[in-house]
């Protein structure tokens, strides 16, 4: 058996399950479900850095994959216990020094001038309420 590293927890998960049941990134939320029923964090109490490396995807998630990408059917917000996760650590004030939301959401629907070529960049108050 050779030794795998994973760089990311897509990456993990696609080397730890079985070929047939191998997720695409829009389907890791449905993964990660399961494993934060009544956590704080993915492994138990203890953050780790793999929680630190799921917040920036996690956090752009409503605002920029949803909706520039239409990466899934529902938002972080629609799942009880990723919306709770995202709002523990989030909670952590040197966490959310390091979010900027209206340059994270500039730099998407700015940059991308073949999925939104009339550079509209959406109002997401709803967002905006349930982190504050």
């Amino acid at each position: 058996m050779s030794l795998f590293i994973a760089t990311s927890v897509m990456a993990y998960i696609r080397q730890a399950l079985p070929p047939a049941n191998k997720p695409t990134r829009k389907h890791l939320i449905i993964y990660l479900m399961p494993w934060l029923q009544g956590q704080d964090y993915l492994l138990g109490s203890t953050l780790t850095e793999a929680d630190l490396r799921l917040f920036p995807s996690l956090i752009r998630f409503d605002a920029v994959y949803f909706i520039h990408f239409k990466a899934s059917k529902k938002r972080i917000s629609d799942y009880p216990n990723l919306n709770r996760y995202l709002h523990t650590l989030f909670s952590l004030p040197w966490v959310a020094k390091t979010v900027d939301m209206v340059h994270i959401k500039q730099h998407y629907f700015l940059s991308h001038p073949q999925l939104n070529p009339s550079r509209i960049i959406p109002h997401t108050p709803e967002m905006f309420a349930s982190l504050s």
